[in-house]
């Protein structure tokens, strides 16, 4: 294993790891009574399971297929609290497994040429944003299904960082859980709580969720929040000498509520 600042290496170590856990299929099914929810998500546990061990990380697993592999704190922050990075094993309902992803090298911003669907136009035409990965390497699935990137890239992250810690064990780190959890996309938190009462008994005070959109993207947020109060400083003005105007809004949004439409009502201010 290359060091970190191989980025070529690490990139080729990211796309393995991807290929390996989209070709198991771990949609979940709110239909069904178990937890997990399908046998796909325990698959997927237990090949986890087995590749952290193969990373020299002591690793957790339950019959709920939570995966929590850990990883001893090294230099000035070994005695620090554990840090937590958690992803879900689940994908929603109707993503399908991908035996093989394919690479556009260089991609120039042409329609995509999936496989299995000529008829999906996907380039820079039809999505403008996408301008900004044209020239990059595009990786893409047959195009006849969705695969359950959310939260396969995730998983591909944690997978990836394990591999880094496994190839530069002296490199100053706090101790770290890397963690896989059950049934999010269907919001069914049976599960959580002996993962969440282990945590806190292991003195685990931060935690993030690796499951965002853009490269480099980090929210901090508190998905417990019932209320909030907003507050404007602002130097003292006349009456009359300005206005303010506030829109509450509802917005469709993806959490853990969601049903299987992935949708559930939300405000945004």
């Amino acid at each position: 294993m290359s060091r970190l600042d191989d980025f070529d290496a690490l990139a080729e170590l990211a796309l393995d790891h991807l290929r390996q856990v989209v070709a198991i299929d771990s949609a979940s099914d709110e239909a069904s009574p178990t937890v997990p929810s399908t046998p796909g998500q325990t698959a997927l546990a237990d090949h986890l399971a087995r590749f952290f061990e193969a990373r020299g990380a002591e690793v957790f697993r339950d019959a709920h297929a939570n995966v929590v592999a850990s990883f001893p704190g090294v230099g000035p922050g070994a005695e620090r609290p554990p840090v937590a990075l958690m992803v879900h094993l689940d994908t929603a309902p109707g993503t399908a497994a991908v035996p093989t992803l394919d690479v556009a090298e260089a991609w120039d911003g042409a329609p995509v040429p999936y496989r299995r669907n000529d008829r999906l136009r996907v380039g820079v035409e039809t999505y403008p944003d996408l301008t900004a990965f044209a020239g990059h390497d595009l990786v893409f699935g047959p195009g006849d299904a969705p695969f359950g990137l959310d939260d396969k890239l995730g998983l591909t992250h944690l997978m990836t960082l394990a591999r880094l810690f496994e190839a530069e064990p002296d490199r100053p780190r706090p101790p770290t859980l890397l963690i896989g959890r059950p049934d999010e996309e269907i919001g069914r938190p049976d599960a959580l709580y002996g993962l969440a009462k282990m945590l806190a008994e292991r003195g685990v005070r931060s935690g993030y969720t690796v499951d965002g959109i853009l490269p480099f993207e980090v929210n901090v947020s508190n998905f417990n929040a019932a209320h909030a109060s907003l507050t404007f400083p602002s130097a003292p003005i006349e009456a009359g000498g300005g206005a303010v105007r506030v829109r509450l809004c509802g917005v469709n949004t993806h959490g853990a509520t969601a049903k299987a439409e992935g949708h559930r009502a939300a405000t945004r201010l």
